[in-house]
């Protein structure tokens, strides 16, 4: 990093393989003035004025440059976790910040509706000060069969009502909109209401957590993407709803073909536990990564060792890197960062890396409207550096460097 001057414009200069919008430039450079890319593309092609900025030294020799990760999935990290406490929603965003991933949509479990209004209240600051992009409501309108590790109590039918309320606490502490997405089950009574309510808002739908045949998802999710005028979600494909069958094809199975038809974009958990590496690399080859959303899910335990924790008030037990409540032995959420997911897919489902880095960051940006996710001139200077392991080794956040958390 050099300055010119006492006034003058701060200059950071990256180098190394450059992969973002799908396609990879292996002698790349990004440059960045004072928080802005001012350059990004092949290194011989650099700008002469920049010719005198010498290379950041922390970038690690074999190091890839890719846009900062996004993530629009995610319950907590670092003992912290989104809900009422705004102190241990900041703890989840540094860890996965310091991991690489530069936007986050905070995601909250089903709650009882004052919880929900306190908790959605709580992340709404945090998206008015710039420290959220969003918030992502998975529940309460889910349905009971796949509750997954959602709280059964705190399950209930679609409420418009309740969507009303949430909007309107996100709007009292100056987050209008802040609502991203809202994950519900299109066979739970009620569900028929609430696309409608959500759209009001601005909410996008999310269908998970389901027991609804592939003719309902593929109808909810193309009549909400035709309202919308952009692709619907869903939730954690193939986790949380019923498997494809040949008589019985199931949410996926509509899903893939909503996906295919461009009104949906799947979330995946590359974390090696949610999903097997034949399931992921079917789903690249199948719908693409235009049209696929890597997530962490990740809860509290995220970068902490094994033990106990708890997610939405349920104990959760990690051993081995998996988390599960320990009353059910349910899937928990994930102890992943996007970017272990993002390497996970690389190295072991095979997935090309250009085609990863997109469904980590252009995928999910150009999903939730958000100007991120992409290495071009005059964007905000949001950039990973990964070591020649895939690893982070470096995280640019607004034009600010720091050392990756390893």
């Amino acid at each position: 990093m050099t300055t010119d001057g006492d006034s003058g414009p701060t200059r950071t200069l990256l180098t190394g393989r450059l992969v973002t919008g799908g396609t990879t430039t292996h002698d790349g450079a990004v440059a960045i003035e004072d928080g802005t890319i001012a350059y990004a593309g092949p290194l011989a092609d650099l700008p002469p004025n920049w010719s005198a900025v010498a290379p950041d030294p922390r970038v690690p020799t074999g190091a890839t440059l890719v846009p900062g990760l996004v993530d629009s999935h995610l319950h907590g990290g670092a003992g912290g976790e989104f809900g009422v406490d705004p102190e241990a929603a900041r703890t989840a965003i540094a860890e996965h910040r310091a991991h690489g991933s530069t936007t986050l949509i905070g995601s909250l479990v089903s709650a009882g509706a004052s919880d929900l209004i306190t908790a959605t209240q709580t992340l709404g600051a945090l998206v008015a000060s710039g420290d959220l992009a969003g918030i992502h409501l998975e529940g309460p309108f889910i349905a009971a069969a796949r509750k997954g590790a959602h709280d059964p109590d705190a399950l209930r039918d679609g409420d418009p009502g309740l969507v009303d309320a949430l909007a309107e606490a996100a709007a009292a502490v100056g987050a209008p909109g802040a609502i991203r997405h809202m994950t519900f089950a299109p066979d739970r009574a009620g569900a028929d209401l609430l696309p409608a309510a959500l759209h009001r808002h601005g909410i996008r739908v999310n269908v998970g957590h389901t027991e609804a045949d592939a003719t309902l998802t593929f109808d909810v999710l193309g009549r909400a993407a035709a309202t919308a005028g952009a692709p619907s979600l869903v939730t954690h494909i193939f986790n949380a709803m019923p498997p494809i069958r040949g008589r019985s094809p199931g949410t996926a199975a509509g899903a893939i073909r909503a996906a295919l038809r461009g009104d949906a974009v799947l979330e995946v958990v590359a974390d090696g536990v949610h999903l097997s590496p034949d399931t992921v690399r079917m789903l690249f080859e199948v719908v693409g990564p235009g049209s696929i959303n890597l997530i962490s899910d990740a809860m509290a335990a995220t970068g902490l060792p094994d033990g106990n924790y708890t997610l939405g008030g349920l104990p959760v037990v990690v051993a081995d890197g998996t988390a599960r409540l320990t009353s059910s032995g349910a899937i928990a959420g994930s102890v992943a960062h996007v970017a272990d997911c993002l390497r996970w897919a690389v190295q072991t489902a095979g997935i090309d890396l250009a085609d990863a880095v997109l469904a980590a960051t252009g995928t999910p940006a150009k999903a939730f409207g958000l100007d991120v996710g992409h290495l071009v001139t005059g964007g905000v200077a949001d950039v990973l550096v990964l070591d020649a392991d895939l690893r982070p080794a470096l995280v640019v956040a607004g034009g600010q460097a720091s050392p990756a958390r390893r």
